[in-house]
């Protein structure tokens, strides 16, 4: 196959043209206990898995791999429209990071048999300090108006509690939580789902010194119905591009992107 057929395999399927917006509680199980899809595929996922042929996004960049290396900022119960628990099935080293004490216990619990995961109950920032936490599910976040948006769309809103629920929780920068827990190991795989915060991560995050071969974030820039931080998730888009990495996938909630270096050493 050649490289560039590598793009429009996952750019050009037919799930991208119908941009569906797989967090709606109907397509993406949020209240649900989703079981395992994909069965006899190497990277096995969940139902919630928001990023359809990932199985295939995987192979064709890692090949059937048993040593990688995984970091996810957000990582909720583990399990829920995780993109990380089919690479800890196959023994990757994954450090699951998750800043609501509640879905952080639900996630040692999900992986208590695998001594390969690591579960941090903290939150990702720009800068050391407290950071105040809305208890949302998978919606969980530390914006107020992202909050606010969230209570007035359908597909949202379910997910919220009657009345706000806040948790003051422990927040590093990732540049540190590498350093300290990681550094300088690879990283094959970098996960960023943190609900309106993107920014902030990548704010206190060293692309240029860490270059993961390859980051999935959320980046609602096309998102029909998310207005809050488009032009935000616009720049970190732009930086990623000016970094030297390429576009492998995206869809109306998630991009993927692959380092320019991993993208010339694929094979045709």
């Amino acid at each position: 196959m050649k490289v560039n057929a590598l793009a429009s395999l996952f750019l050009q399927k037919k799930h991208i043209e119908t941009l569906r917006i797989q967090k709606s509680e109907s397509e993406s199980g949020l209240n649900s206990s989703p079981e395992f899809t994909q069965v006899g595929k190497y990277y096995e996922f969940h139902e919630s898995v928001q990023i359809p042929y990932l199985n295939e996004l995987y192979i064709q960049i890692f090949g059937e791999k048993s040593d990688g290396l995984c970091l996810e900022v957000g990582a909720f119960d583990g399990k829920t429209c995780s993109n990380s628990i089919g690479l800890a099935k196959r023994g990757w080293q994954c450090y699951l990071i998750e800043p609501i004490k509640e879905y952080a216990e639900r996630a040692k619990m999900e992986y208590v048999n695998n001594e390969n995961v690591i579960v941090f109950n903290l939150a990702i920032h720009s800068f050391e300090t407290q950071l105040a936490m809305y208890t949302a599910g998978p919606l969980s976040t530390s914006s107020t108006k992202l909050y606010r948006e969230y209570g007035k769309l359908d597909w949202a809103k379910t997910n919220l509690p009657e009345k706000p629920e806040i948790q003051t929780v422990q927040a590093v920068t990732l540049n540190n939580f590498i350093s300290a827990h990681i550094g300088g190991q690879e990283i094959d795989v970098l996960i960023i789902d943190v609900e309106g915060g993107e920014l902030e991560v990548m704010e206190g995050f060293d692309l240029i010194l860490h270059k993961p071969k390859m980051v999935i974030i959320e980046l609602p820039d096309f998102h029909p119905s998310l207005n809050y931080r488009k032009n935000e998730a616009r720049q970190i888009y732009l930086k990623f591009i000016e970094s030297d990495y390429l576009v492998v996938y995206k869809d109306a909630i998630n991009t993927c992107f692959l380092s320019g270096e991993v993208w010339r050493s694929l094979k045709s």
